[in-house]
C-alpha cells in the first residue's frame, strides 16, 4: 500500500517528476508549495529531490488548514474526497 505524505516543496516540478519517477504520484496540491504524494513503501519520502516532510501543526494560515483537513491515513477516502471537492 502507498504511503501518502504531507511535503513541503521548494520545487513542485521537480518534486512531481522524482515522484513519477520511483512509482508515486502527487495526490494533491493544496497550495503552491504544499503538496500531499503517495510513495511505495520502498521509498522514503526524505529521498525526494526538493520535498520536505510538512508537519501540519507548524504550518500557518490556510496552508495549516489544508493540512489538518486532510488528516492524512493511509487508505482512507474520506479526507482525499474532501480535498478533492474543497468541501
Amino acid at each position: 500500500m502507498p504511503t501518502e505524505t504531507l511535503v513541503f516543496a521548494t520545487d513542485p516540478a521537480t518534486v512531481t517528476a522524482d515522484v513519477e519517477g520511483v512509482g508515486g504520484r502527487l495526490i494533491h496540491a493544496l497550495t503552491a508549495n504544499l503538496l500531499v504524494i503517495a510513495l511505495p513503501d520502498t521509498v522514503a519520502a526524505d529521498s525526494i529531490r526538493g520535498a520536505s516532510i510538512a508537519d501540519p501543526a507548524a504550518l500557518d494560515g490556510a496552508r495549516a488548514r489544508g493540512g489538518v483537513a486532510l488528516e492524512i491515513r493511509p487508505g482512507v477516502e474520506s479526507g482525499r474526497a474532501f480535498c478533492r471537492t474543497g468541501r
